[in-house]
Protein backbone atom coordinates (compact mmCIF):
# COMPACT_ATOMS: atom_id res chain seq x y z
CA UNK A 1 0.00 0.00 0.00
CA UNK A 2 1.37 3.14 -0.89
CA UNK A 3 2.00 6.17 1.48
CA UNK A 4 -0.02 8.87 2.20
CA UNK A 5 1.25 11.58 -0.64
CA UNK A 6 2.69 9.51 -3.15
CA UNK A 7 2.56 10.48 -6.48
CA UNK A 8 2.22 8.69 -9.52
CA UNK A 9 1.57 8.90 -13.23
CA UNK A 10 -1.00 8.31 -14.42
CA UNK A 11 -1.76 8.73 -19.13
CA UNK A 12 -4.84 10.01 -20.36
CA UNK A 13 -4.98 7.35 -23.16
CA UNK A 14 -2.12 7.19 -25.60
CA UNK A 15 -0.32 10.64 -26.00
CA UNK A 16 -2.28 12.14 -23.31
CA UNK A 17 -5.50 12.34 -25.64
CA UNK A 18 -7.96 12.53 -23.18
CA UNK A 19 -6.23 14.88 -20.89
CA UNK A 20 -8.72 18.08 -21.53
CA UNK A 21 -11.32 15.21 -21.03
CA UNK A 22 -9.99 14.38 -17.10
CA UNK A 23 -9.45 17.42 -15.94
CA UNK A 24 -12.51 18.74 -17.06
CA UNK A 25 -14.55 15.66 -15.29
CA UNK A 26 -12.45 16.13 -12.49
CA UNK A 27 -11.31 12.57 -12.29
CA UNK A 28 -8.33 10.33 -13.65
CA UNK A 29 -9.46 7.06 -15.54
CA UNK A 30 -7.97 3.37 -16.82
CA UNK A 31 -9.72 1.37 -19.80
CA UNK A 32 -10.08 -2.79 -18.88
CA UNK A 33 -13.78 -2.34 -19.90
CA UNK A 34 -14.20 -5.95 -20.22
CA UNK A 35 -13.13 -6.10 -16.76
CA UNK A 36 -16.41 -6.38 -14.12
CA UNK A 37 -16.20 -4.61 -10.77
CA UNK A 38 -12.17 -3.82 -10.63
CA UNK A 39 -13.74 -1.16 -7.94
CA UNK A 40 -14.93 -3.82 -6.13
CA UNK A 41 -11.53 -5.62 -5.68
CA UNK A 42 -9.67 -5.51 -2.35
CA UNK A 43 -6.29 -7.93 -3.07
CA UNK A 44 -3.65 -7.99 -5.40
CA UNK A 45 -4.40 -12.16 -5.72
CA UNK A 46 -8.49 -10.72 -6.30
CA UNK A 47 -7.26 -8.95 -8.87
CA UNK A 48 -4.89 -11.40 -10.48
CA UNK A 49 -7.68 -13.75 -10.79
CA UNK A 50 -10.11 -11.42 -12.20
CA UNK A 51 -7.75 -10.78 -14.77
CA UNK A 52 -7.31 -14.19 -15.65
CA UNK A 53 -11.20 -14.91 -15.66
CA UNK A 54 -11.51 -11.87 -18.26
CA UNK A 55 -8.65 -12.64 -20.63
CA UNK A 56 -8.28 -16.35 -20.27
CA UNK A 57 -6.37 -16.76 -23.71
CA UNK A 58 -4.02 -14.08 -23.29
CA UNK A 59 -0.26 -14.65 -22.59
CA UNK A 60 0.41 -15.31 -19.01
CA UNK A 61 3.11 -12.07 -19.68
CA UNK A 62 0.64 -9.67 -20.88
CA UNK A 63 -1.60 -10.03 -17.99
CA UNK A 64 0.98 -9.44 -15.93
CA UNK A 65 1.55 -6.22 -17.18
CA UNK A 66 -2.06 -5.53 -16.92
CA UNK A 67 -2.03 -6.54 -13.31
CA UNK A 68 1.25 -4.11 -12.89
CA UNK A 69 -0.99 -1.19 -14.06
CA UNK A 70 -4.20 -2.12 -13.17
CA UNK A 71 -3.17 -2.77 -9.37
CA UNK A 72 -1.58 1.01 -8.93
CA UNK A 73 -4.63 2.18 -10.20
CA UNK A 74 -7.19 0.17 -7.93
CA UNK A 75 -5.21 -0.66 -5.28
CA UNK A 76 -1.49 1.08 -4.77
CA UNK A 77 -3.01 4.66 -5.11
CA UNK A 78 -4.84 5.98 -1.66
CA UNK A 79 -6.76 9.53 -1.45
CA UNK A 80 -4.63 12.16 -0.85
CA UNK A 81 -1.93 11.11 -2.76
CA UNK A 82 -0.42 13.32 -5.70
CA UNK A 83 -1.07 12.80 -9.96
CA UNK A 84 0.94 14.25 -12.45
CA UNK A 85 -0.96 13.60 -16.19
CA UNK A 86 1.12 14.93 -19.02
CA UNK A 87 -1.10 17.11 -21.87
CA UNK A 88 -1.78 15.86 -25.08
CA UNK A 89 0.61 18.16 -26.93
CA UNK A 90 3.32 16.73 -24.19
CA UNK A 91 4.34 20.68 -23.23
CA UNK A 92 2.56 20.32 -19.88
CA UNK A 93 1.55 18.57 -16.98
CA UNK A 94 -1.43 19.08 -14.92
CA UNK A 95 -1.06 18.00 -11.10
CA UNK A 96 -3.38 16.78 -8.57
CA UNK A 97 -4.63 15.27 -5.56
CA UNK A 98 -7.27 11.80 -5.13
CA UNK A 99 -10.19 12.23 -3.38
CA UNK A 100 -11.86 9.14 -4.29
CA UNK A 101 -11.67 5.63 -4.26
CA UNK A 102 -12.13 3.65 -7.61
CA UNK A 103 -15.50 3.59 -9.07
CA UNK A 104 -17.18 2.89 -12.19
CA UNK A 105 -19.45 5.08 -14.67
CA UNK A 106 -22.06 3.19 -16.52
CA UNK A 107 -22.35 5.10 -19.57
CA UNK A 108 -19.32 6.84 -21.51
CA UNK A 109 -19.12 9.33 -24.07
CA UNK A 110 -16.42 10.67 -26.89
CA UNK A 111 -14.78 12.46 -24.65
CA UNK A 112 -13.15 9.80 -22.71
CA UNK A 113 -13.82 5.55 -23.52
CA UNK A 114 -12.66 4.90 -19.76
CA UNK A 115 -14.71 3.74 -17.52
CA UNK A 116 -12.82 3.19 -14.60
CA UNK A 117 -11.92 6.29 -12.54
CA UNK A 118 -11.27 8.24 -9.50
CA UNK A 119 -12.07 11.56 -8.63
CA UNK A 120 -8.93 13.95 -8.70
CA UNK A 121 -9.04 17.77 -7.47
CA UNK A 122 -6.69 19.50 -9.85
CA UNK A 123 -4.61 21.47 -8.33
CA UNK A 124 -2.09 23.51 -10.69
CA UNK A 125 0.03 22.81 -14.17
CA UNK A 126 3.54 23.24 -15.26
CA UNK A 127 5.77 23.13 -17.84
CA UNK A 128 7.56 19.90 -18.97
CA UNK A 129 10.36 22.12 -20.26
CA UNK A 130 10.82 24.05 -16.54
CA UNK A 131 10.82 20.07 -14.75
CA UNK A 132 14.27 18.62 -14.56
CA UNK A 133 15.91 15.95 -16.83
CA UNK A 134 14.94 12.83 -14.17
CA UNK A 135 11.56 14.34 -13.74
CA UNK A 136 11.08 14.06 -16.88
CA UNK A 137 13.02 10.76 -18.10
CA UNK A 138 10.29 9.34 -15.31
CA UNK A 139 7.91 10.60 -17.35
CA UNK A 140 9.03 8.59 -20.17
CA UNK A 141 8.04 5.34 -18.92
CA UNK A 142 6.29 2.67 -21.10
CA UNK A 143 3.80 1.99 -18.43
CA UNK A 144 0.55 4.00 -18.36
CA UNK A 145 0.22 3.73 -14.52
CA UNK A 146 3.20 4.19 -12.24
CA UNK A 147 4.81 5.29 -9.58
CA UNK A 148 7.31 8.22 -8.85
CA UNK A 149 9.91 8.42 -6.53
CA UNK A 150 10.28 11.07 -4.25
CA UNK A 151 6.95 12.55 -4.30
CA UNK A 152 8.14 15.63 -2.19
CA UNK A 153 10.98 16.64 -4.07
CA UNK A 154 9.04 16.41 -7.07
CA UNK A 155 6.28 18.44 -6.00
CA UNK A 156 8.73 20.78 -4.02
CA UNK A 157 10.94 21.62 -7.36
CA UNK A 158 8.30 22.60 -9.58
CA UNK A 159 6.21 24.16 -6.72
CA UNK A 160 7.40 28.34 -7.93
CA UNK A 161 6.35 27.26 -11.31
CA UNK A 162 2.95 26.21 -11.03
CA UNK A 163 -0.08 28.09 -12.52
CA UNK A 164 -3.52 27.53 -11.70
CA UNK A 165 -6.12 25.83 -14.11
CA UNK A 166 -8.17 28.69 -13.66
CA UNK A 167 -6.11 31.44 -15.04
CA UNK A 168 -4.56 29.37 -17.87
CA UNK A 169 -7.39 27.51 -19.73
CA UNK A 170 -11.18 26.87 -19.17
CA UNK A 171 -11.43 23.53 -18.33
CA UNK A 172 -12.94 24.62 -15.00
CA UNK A 173 -15.97 26.29 -16.60
CA UNK A 174 -18.19 23.54 -15.57
CA UNK A 175 -22.51 24.02 -15.87
CA UNK A 176 -23.10 20.32 -14.62
CA UNK A 177 -25.41 20.74 -11.45
CA UNK A 178 -25.01 18.47 -9.10
CA UNK A 179 -27.39 15.65 -8.77
CA UNK A 180 -29.60 15.45 -5.34
CA UNK A 181 -32.45 13.05 -5.88
CA UNK A 182 -33.21 9.96 -7.36
CA UNK A 183 -36.59 7.87 -7.38
CA UNK A 184 -37.37 5.02 -9.51
CA UNK A 185 -40.59 4.64 -11.22
CA UNK A 186 -42.27 2.02 -13.15
CA UNK A 187 -41.48 1.19 -16.57
CA UNK A 188 -37.60 1.66 -16.39
CA UNK A 189 -37.76 5.19 -15.20
CA UNK A 190 -36.15 7.19 -12.54
CA UNK A 191 -36.61 10.50 -11.66
CA UNK A 192 -33.44 12.66 -10.99
CA UNK A 193 -33.47 16.20 -9.56
CA UNK A 194 -30.40 18.45 -9.44
CA UNK A 195 -29.40 20.93 -6.75
CA UNK A 196 -30.12 24.16 -10.03
CA UNK A 197 -33.83 22.90 -9.63
CA UNK A 198 -33.98 20.92 -12.90
CA UNK A 199 -36.37 17.45 -12.31
CA UNK A 200 -37.56 15.30 -14.06
CA UNK A 201 -37.62 11.49 -15.42
CA UNK A 202 -35.26 9.92 -17.36
CA UNK A 203 -36.24 6.68 -19.35
CA UNK A 204 -33.67 3.59 -18.97
CA UNK A 205 -35.80 1.08 -21.04
CA UNK A 206 -33.62 0.78 -24.01
CA UNK A 207 -30.59 -0.11 -21.85
CA UNK A 208 -29.88 -3.93 -22.96
CA UNK A 209 -30.69 -6.12 -20.20
CA UNK A 210 -27.33 -8.33 -20.71
CA UNK A 211 -24.45 -8.82 -19.08
CA UNK A 212 -24.29 -7.10 -15.08
CA UNK A 213 -27.55 -5.71 -16.25
CA UNK A 214 -29.34 -8.47 -16.32
CA UNK A 215 -30.24 -7.95 -12.89
CA UNK A 216 -32.73 -5.36 -14.11
CA UNK A 217 -34.87 -8.01 -15.18
CA UNK A 218 -35.91 -8.06 -11.82
CA UNK A 219 -37.83 -4.59 -11.66
CA UNK A 220 -37.89 -5.08 -8.03
CA UNK A 221 -34.04 -4.97 -8.25
CA UNK A 222 -33.94 -1.62 -10.30
CA UNK A 223 -36.48 0.07 -7.38
CA UNK A 224 -33.19 -0.39 -5.41
CA UNK A 225 -32.01 2.79 -7.06
CA UNK A 226 -30.21 5.59 -4.80
CA UNK A 227 -27.36 8.00 -4.80
CA UNK A 228 -23.83 6.76 -3.43
CA UNK A 229 -21.38 9.17 -1.67
CA UNK A 230 -19.77 10.52 -5.39
CA UNK A 231 -23.45 11.44 -6.26
CA UNK A 232 -24.12 8.67 -8.55
CA UNK A 233 -27.06 6.31 -9.25
CA UNK A 234 -26.42 3.20 -7.82
CA UNK A 235 -28.78 0.47 -8.03
CA UNK A 236 -28.25 -2.78 -5.31
CA UNK A 237 -26.93 -3.01 -1.79
CA UNK A 238 -23.42 -3.26 -3.10
CA UNK A 239 -23.79 -1.08 -5.47
CA UNK A 240 -22.96 -3.14 -8.42
CA UNK A 241 -24.48 -1.17 -11.00
CA UNK A 242 -23.94 2.87 -11.01
CA UNK A 243 -25.04 5.99 -13.32
CA UNK A 244 -22.52 8.79 -14.47
CA UNK A 245 -25.01 11.42 -13.04
CA UNK A 246 -23.42 14.13 -15.62
CA UNK A 247 -24.87 11.88 -18.35
CA UNK A 248 -28.11 11.73 -17.00
CA UNK A 249 -28.01 15.55 -17.00
CA UNK A 250 -27.75 15.48 -20.47
CA UNK A 251 -30.42 12.85 -21.07
CA UNK A 252 -32.75 14.74 -18.98
CA UNK A 253 -32.11 18.34 -20.73
CA UNK A 254 -31.52 17.22 -24.10
CA UNK A 255 -27.96 19.45 -23.72
CA UNK A 256 -24.50 18.40 -24.90
CA UNK A 257 -20.87 18.21 -23.74
CA UNK A 258 -20.42 20.91 -25.83
CA UNK A 259 -22.82 23.31 -24.18
CA UNK A 260 -22.33 21.80 -20.56
CA UNK A 261 -18.16 22.10 -20.84
CA UNK A 262 -17.84 24.83 -22.97
CA UNK A 263 -13.48 24.82 -22.54
CA UNK A 264 -13.66 21.31 -23.39
CA UNK A 265 -13.61 21.36 -27.14
CA UNK A 266 -10.48 23.77 -26.89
Amino acid sequence: MAEQGALFCVWAGEGGRYADAFVKGGYVAIGWPEVQDLHRVDSYDQLRARLQETYPDAPSGRVSNYLGQVSNFILKIQIGDFLVTPGSDRNWVCIGEVISHPYKVLNIDESSPYPHRRKVEWLSKARRSDLSESMQRSLRSPQAIFRIGGAGAWIESIAGDLFTLEQENDWSDSRVPTLVGVEPRDGYRIWLRYDNGVCGEVDLSGTSRTGVFAAWENHAFFETAHLDERGAVVWGEDEQIDACPDYLYMRLTGKTVEELMPGLGS
